[in-house]
């Protein structure tokens, strides 16, 4: 623990340690031998050695200590939802400005590691982890994206798998989830985005692929055009990158020891025709560097620039 103190209304805070390599600083865990994300049933302990400094002459002492819910107020921001054919989404809805604003959805597809799995007869599927492992969705909700946006509903559904598994079968299951949105929400349809990293990379790219005129841009980070496993060919051939006309930019890192930079980020962006891409040597960010398949670090903060301007303007 890093600090602790109490104020002047005997509220306690305990300052816990976080970052990058911290043990205990997250909320996930890797599962190598099945390759997701997890969320972790968080249990704290206190041990109190000295009592609290206060602003008045009496020390804190916790007599008692109640472990509530988790609570992460950019996660919380976003309702849980299950589409009519069973796929779980979050959406995040700004403040509603008047009854006739259509405004813009940006869908969110996660990576790989955030769908939902099933093994030993057991189905892991949270509808959270979704939002809580890359923060792709997290990042055009805040403040900052939301006034560049003049406010933008955001949606995050969560593939029962893996998006590479059968992009084709759950292509269906995103279009029948942004109809839903637009069904309860004014939706601007001529300003739909689409944008992923890794397998919702590969996502982002077929999305268009099959719905040629729906999005108004398409941002695939360190996302797979290659084959891929076991798959018969290309998962998104070079004829189909070729007739991409929305508006795309691309970004990833070139020290990607995961997903080829080169064979699948460089190749799709020669492909796609008045295409962007961002490619970073190296994904460090604030002194920490990362694997160089987190490039979606840089997209969730707005860091992609072309010609004077960022991702989100």
């Amino acid at each position: 623990m890093r600090d602790a103190h109490a104020d002047h209304r005997g509220r306690i805070t305990l300052a816990l340690e976080h970052g990058d390599g911290v043990d205990g600083a997250t909320t996930l865990d890797w599962m190598g031998d099945a390759s997701r994300n997890v969320q972790l049933d968080l249990e704290y302990t206190i041990t109190q050695n000295a009592p609290l400094p206060t602003r008045s002459s009496v020390h804190g002492t916790i007599a008692s200590f109640t472990q509530g819910e988790l609570v992460d107020p950019e996660v919380d921001a976003f309702t849980a939802h299950v589409s009519a054919s069973g796929t779980n989404y979050r959406l995040f809805s700004p403040p509603q400005r008047g009854r006739s604003d259509e405004l813009p959805l940006v869908v969110w597809l996660h990576g790989g590691g955030e769908g939902g799995l099933t093994a030993d007869g057991t189905t892991y599927y949270d509808n959270e982890t979704q939002l809580r492992a890359n923060r792709g969705a997290l990042g055009v909700a805040t403040e900052t994206a939301q006034e560049l946006f003049g406010g933008a509903h955001v949606v995050a559904p969560q593939c029962p798998s893996a998006w590479m598994l059968d992009g084709p079968a759950f292509e269906p299951l995103i279009d029948e989830i942004i109809e839903e949105v637009a069904a309860d929400h004014p939706i601007d349809r001529d300003r739909i985005h689409v944008t992923g990293c890794s397998n919702g990379g590969y996502m982002t790219l077929k999305m268009v692929v099959e719905n040629p005129g729906v999005y108004a841009s398409a941002v695939p980070i360190c996302g797979v055009v290659q084959e891929h496993d076991d798959s018969p060919g290309p998962l998104i051939s070079d004829a189909e990158l070729r007739e991409i006309a929305v508006p795309t930019w691309l970004i990833a890192s070139a020290d990607d020891g995961t997903v080829d930079p080169q064979a699948n980020t460089v190749h799709a962006h020669e492909l796609i025709e008045a295409s962007i891409m961002s490619l970073y040597e190296t994904v460090t960010w604030q002194g920490v560097r990362y694997p160089g398949h987190f490039s979606w670090i840089y997209a969730a903060r707005n860091d992609p620039a072309h010609d004077g301007q960022r991702l989100w303007e």
